[in-house]
């Protein structure tokens, strides 16, 4: 939020949409979409932003909400560069830098449900190695595809345990530790979808 504002953008409109609730009925949709657009630019506009809706050219910092996707940070040519955040119709919110329109370089992921991925993206696509943070406080750092566990990496669980080891599909698999608290080995071998396998030698 520029310097002079006095709520974030998440915050938006409380008032404003509370009275056109008193008299927008739901079978007025699209006159409700263009109200909710003018109010938009009014408050906008009053709080320093620049705005812009669908594709209008903007330069600098400022606000543009298109689809239910909702952005705020830095515009090069009408396209996000440098920092900014999202929050996606869906809830999900991408806060990081950007170039050209697409996520590019270090960010951070917050998924609806609470899943918090930080990493780095090229090309709007997030590299392998990251780190999650999951909604019961336990949290991964290691190898990522498709937001799934893969490789190697190091699981922390709220407890304190942590498994460093091997991963396939999102479980433990292969070659891996779990530790207590206090560092004590309570396993170290072979794992098998997320069980522990020891190999029997004859």
């Amino acid at each position: 939020m520029q310097d002079g504002s006095s709520s974030s953008f998440e915050e938006l409109l409380p008032k404003e949409e509370e009275r056109l609730k008193a008299y927008l009925q739901p079978e007025n949709a699209e006159m409700s979409r263009k109200v909710r657009r003018l109010v938009d630019i009014a408050y906008l506009k009053q709080n320093g932003y620049e705005v812009g809706f669908g594709g209008v050219q903007k330069e600098g910092y400022g606000l543009w909400r298109d689809n239910g996707d909702l952005y705020e940070g830095d515009f090069v040519e009408g396209k996000p560069e440098g920092k900014g955040c999202i929050i996606e119709a869906n809830g999900n919110r991408y806060e990081g830098y950007w170039v050209k329109g697409k996520k590019e370089g270090t960010g951070v992921y917050t998924h609806a449900a609470g899943c918090r991925h930080t990493g780095t993206w090229s090309g709007d696509k997030r590299e392998r190695k990251g780190a999650v943070t999951y909604p019961n406080g336990d949290r991964f750092e290691g190898d990522l595809v498709n937001d799934l566990r893969e490789g190697n990496g190091v699981y922390t669980y709220v407890d304190g345990r942590v498994y460093n080891g091997q991963w396939q599909e999102g479980k433990r698999h292969g070659a891996g530790t779990l530790t207590d608290k206090n560092g004590t080995v309570l396993y170290n071998g072979h794992w098998k979808d997320d069980k522990e396998e020891p190999i029997s030698v004859r």
